[in-house]
């Protein structure tokens, strides 16, 4: 297990993420875009400032993060995704009360050096795969609901399909509708079927 004496909190965002770096007994601080280029000019930054490998944290906020730790890891940095509310209790026992992008990239980055959390290793693709997947069930059968919740309202009937197939075909994303082998409309239920 390697020895870190830089940490790195990560604030993440959709389109940025601020970062805290601690490397001895001082802290640096910068926004960053949430995309490739961001993240290259991530690594010449630690680079500029001689640390390399980090301890790396974030919060597991989702997909936000997922590109980012799959990339510090990659360029040999060690990487923990932690659960935001470890993060929120660790901030509650040290007292602080302010809310911010940078605040939080701070107490993260404390977090990881006082904390130790264990490293993150990314997923097979299988199971990223799988995770998409599941993701986007979740994502169709909350539009199923919906769709239920109007029927049951009579906001929406049997033949208001088209605008319900564009957001099927959204929430299946680059696999699109080729996935979907049918629909079906049945007693106030909608119903879909994927192929396998």
């Amino acid at each position: 297990m390697t020895a870190y004496s830089a940490f790195l909190g990560i604030d993440i965002a959709k389109a940025t993420f601020e970062v805290a770096l601690l490397l001895d007994q001082q802290r640096h601080e910068r926004r960053f875009s949430n995309n490739a280029d961001g993240f290259e000019r991530l690594q010449r930054w630690l680079e500029s400032h001689s640390a390399a490998p980090v301890h790396a944290c974030l919060e597991a906020t989702g997909r936000y993060g997922d590109s980012l730790a799959g990339y510090l890891h990659q360029a040999g940095h060690g990487v923990s995704v932690v659960n935001p509310a470890q993060i929120k209790a660790y901030g509650q026992s040290k007292l602080q009360r302010g809310k911010s992008d940078h605040l939080d990239a701070r107490l993260i980055a404390d977090f990881c050096r006082r904390q130790s959390p264990s490293l993150w290793h990314p997923p097979v693709p299988a199971q990223r795969e799988l995770r998409e997947l599941v993701r986007r069930l979740d994502d169709l059968q909350q539009i199923q609901q919906q769709e239920t919740n109007r029927l049951k309202a009579g906001q929406t009937g049997p033949d208001d399909f088209l605008p319900l197939l564009t957001r099927f075909s959204t929430a299946l994303g680059a696999r699109g509708t080729d996935a979907l082998a049918g629909l079906e409309y049945r007693d106030g239920r909608l119903r879909a079927r994927f192929r396998e």
